[in-house]
């Protein structure tokens, strides 16, 4: 059986540093040192593993939005047939424990990087497409009476709901904002059937 590649275990390590780091001090305050010493590497480990800041930082991103679209593919696998679009809101959508409050911190930072970085803006905005895409199918199947205009509409509401519930529980975890920003989804979708 052949040992894991070297290079694989190194680029995992090196960019569950940068997450780590992320998550401390916020990608702001993370330099290429602050980074090979989290991983325990020197920096030349990062620069040929990798390459330089932003070149991780994009590697970072392509895992995360990669691993982020198969959970999301994994979740709507096992939506129920009919009233899906309700149910990702109300399970799903505004659903946090630990760990969804770890990536909207890592989220937060990535976007806010797309800005200066393009290829991490050109993963972003695959994925933003594909999750908007999926919300119009869902809202379709459960309104067919409704235009798809009308649908993908109603899902670009979700979708920046669900990043402003994102962005205002990653600084205010203990508001009790979600509770509205669901009511106010949840009637969006109802608009469909009006």
């Amino acid at each position: 059986m052949p040992r894991p590649s070297l290079k694989l275990q190194r680029v995992d390590e090196i960019l569950n540093a940068l997450e780590s780091c992320i998550l401390a001090e916020g990608l702001s305050s993370t330099s290429l040192e602050t980074i090979a010493t989290t991983a325990n590497m020197k920096r030349s480990i990062l620069r040929h593993y990798i390459g330089n800041r932003d070149d991780i930082i994009i590697a970072l991103g392509q895992r995360f939005f990669k691993q982020s679209q198969a959970q999301w593919q994994t979740l709507l696998d096992q939506l129920p047939e009919t009233h899906a679009s309700q149910w990702l809101v109300e399970g799903l959508l505004f659903f946090k424990d630990t760990n969804q409050l770890k990536q909207y911190q890592l989220s937060e930072a990535l976007f806010a990087e797309a800005r200066r970085l393009p290829e991490l803006k050109d993963v972003i905005g695959e994925w933003t497409e594909r999750f908007i895409n999926d919300l119009t199918y869902h809202l379709a199947k459960d309104y067919p009476k409704t235009t798809e205009k009308a649908c993908r509409q109603v899902a670009l509401g979700l979708y920046s709901l669900y990043f402003l519930d994102e962005s205002y529980t990653a600084l205010f975890p203990k508001t009790p904002m979600t509770n509205d920003l669901q009511a106010t989804a949840l009637r969006l979708i109802q608009s469909l059937s009006a």
